[in-house]
C-alpha cells in the first residue's frame, strides 16, 4: 500500500525532532480499549519527504532542514531558508544504500532513528511511504490512547505521541 500523510509542525520555536523506525510502524492505529491499542501496519518504508515553511516576516527567514540518520551510509542533510515572499521547500529521498531506504518491520531495530526533522510552527510535512497491513502487531510503550474506542483507527504524531510536536492534518481520528 502507498500512502502520502500530511503533518503539520504545532510548536513555536525551530526544534529537531527525531523520527524513530517504531514511530514510522505507530504512525496507523487501532484502538482496542482504554490505554490499548494495535499497529495496522507491519512494515513501513519511507518512500520521500517534503516540507514547506513559510517566513515569519518579509525581513525574517525561516530554516528547515531534513537529516537523514540510517545505517551503511554518512549523515546526509538537506535544508533550506525562506526567504522575502518565497518559502522554504525541500523534497529528499532516503540516500542510497543507507538503511533508511530499507523497510522498517516490527521487532527489527525499532530503536534507530531514520531522520531528525527541524522545522518551525506552521511548517507543513508530507510522509509518501509504502507499507504492509497486519492482522495483530502490538504497540510500543507510550503509544496507547488515554480514551480508547473500540475499532476506532486513528493517525499517531510523526515525532510520537509523547513529543506531539508533528501534528496529522487528513480529517482522521488522532491519537489522543
Amino acid at each position: 500500500m502507498n500512502h502520502t500523510i500530511r503533518y503539520v509542525a504545532t510548536t513555536g520555536a525551530a526544534v529537531a525532532l527525531p523520527v524513530t523506525r517504531a514511530m514510522l510502524l505507530n504512525l496507523l492505529l487501532m484502538e482496542t480499549s482504554v490505554n490499548t491499542s494495535v499497529r495496522l501496519w507491519d512494515a513501513v518504508k519511507i518512500d520521500s519527504i517534503k516540507i514547506w515553511a513559510g517566513g515569519a516576516t518579509n525581513v525574517t527567514s525561516t530554516q528547515i532542514e531534513l537529516e537523514w540518520r540510517g545505517l551503511n551510509a554518512p549523515s546526509n542533510r538537506v535544508s533550506d531558508y525562506s526567504m522575502t515572499t518565497r518559502p522554504a521547500f525541500i523534497s529528499s529521498s532516503p540516500p542510497p544504500a543507507s538503511s533508511d531506504r530499507l523497510w522498517s518491520t516490527s521487532g527489527q531495530n525499532e530503536a534507530e532513528v531514520v531522520m531528525i526533522i527541524t522545522c518551525p510552527q506552521n511548517a507543513v510535512i508530507d510522509v509518501k511511504l509504502s507499507a504492509r497491513l497486519v492482522d495483530d502487531a502490538t504497540v510500543t510503550a507510550g503509544e496507547a490512547p488515554a480514551a480508547g474506542t473500540l475499532g476506532v483507527v486513528a493517525l499517531n504524531y510523526l515525532d510520537g505521541k509523547a513529543s506531539g510536536v508533528l501534528h496529522p492534518e487528513l480529517g482522521m481520528v488522532i491519537l489522543t
